[in-house]
């Protein structure tokens, strides 16, 4: 009996410490900072600033990031477009992103994954060493300042 009470209690021991553990590992899994990529085929500025974006974030490889396209390439066409990436934007608290940018293309905005408050902006004229910078920055901003305190200021987010 004394046997099986030791087995209970050890079981139970393991889900206190695994199974009570478990969320708080998914919540730090889950990302910190969004990277929205306001982006189109006919971009001229988009052709210079997505590839040394996408070195960037293989460089930096961190799950706290997360990459979101707004693609608008046809949007001239199908204004659905809009609509679907509104779609995008709502669940990852990002409409304030959409609102303020969606006419622009050529623009990485770094956003706070749980306010969706700017923090700064990525352009082509930035080598991937100083995006991978700029995001590292971004995601020290969320860490360590309050909500709505975050915003770098450098470089210069377009109308902010």
């Amino acid at each position: 009996m004394v046997g099986l009470r030791l087995v209970v209690v050890v079981a139970l021991a393991l889900v206190w410490a695994f199974g009570f553990g478990a969320p708080a590992r998914a919540q730090s899994a889950a990302p910190k900072v969004y990277a929205v990529d306001f982006t189109a085929q006919w971009c001229p500025n988009c052709r210079v600033l997505n590839p040394a974006f996408a070195q960037a974030l293989q460089v930096l490889d961190d799950p706290r990031l997360e990459r979101v396209d707004f693609d608008v390439t046809d949007a001239r066409e199908n204004p659905d477009r809009y609509v679907s990436i509104q779609a995008l934007a709502e669940p990852r608290n990002l409409i304030g992103v959409y609102e303020a940018w969606i006419g622009l293309t050529g623009l990485v905005v770094l956003a706070a994954a749980d306010t969706g408050e700017p923090i700064a902006c990525l352009s082509r004229l930035q080598s991937a060493q100083a995006m991978v910078s700029a995001m590292r920055a971004a995601l020290r901003q969320v860490e360590q300042r309050p909500a709505f305190q975050r915003f770098s200021g450098a470089p210069p987010c377009p109308g902010l």
